[in-house]
């Protein structure tokens, strides 16, 4: 009985080294095709644009509400208290309004921005498929989880090629 497992973990290890000479692994990092492919350089930059006409919009929008605080803080000894509260009350709102439109506004852009980076995600990953069917690559794995590898094994370059050619 001791024999037989001995032979069992001899062959079990004999077959799986020999199953792993077929195998053929790269690997790529994801976060360098996001930032240099021209997709990819092209949503960034809509984001940022987007996020400055913003940021402008959202300056002028402030310096607007911070005059018109103003302009009540100042009336405050000349109007009555009923009028007073009541302005305080009307700016207050017009506050709120602004601070929702603002979110609404980022979180529409930050919608936008992860559907466009699903898109490509989506692209890279069948770009993917077909550079491995094509190359007989069994596995490809992200860069981010890999200690130490040669780095004749990267195939980024080759598929940065691809999708800016696509």
């Amino acid at each position: 009985m001791y024999l037989i497992k001995i032979l069992f973990l001899i062959f079990l290890f004999l077959s799986s080294a020999n199953s792993n000479e077929n195998l053929i692994i790269r690997y790529l990092d994801v976060d360098f095709l996001f930032k240099n492919s021209s997709i990819g350089k092209k949503i960034n930059n809509n984001l940022n644009n987007e996020k400055k006409k913003i940021i402008e919009n959202s300056k002028k929008n402030e310096e607007k509400l911070k005059k018109k605080k103003d302009d009540i803080l100042s009336k405050k000894n000349i109007l009555s208290q009923k009028d007073f509260q009541g302005l305080v009350i009307q700016h207050q709102k017009d506050v709120d309004a602004y601070k929702k439109e603002i979110n609404i506004t980022l979180n529409n852009v930050n919608k936008k921005y992860l559907d466009k980076s699903k898109d490509l995600k989506k692209k890279i990953d069948k770009i993917l498929v077909d550079y491995a069917s094509q190359n007989n690559i069994s596995i490809v794995l992200s860069k981010t989880s890999i200690i130490v590898s040669n780095s004749d094994l990267d195939i980024t370059e080759d598929i940065l090629t691809i999708i800016d050619k696509n």
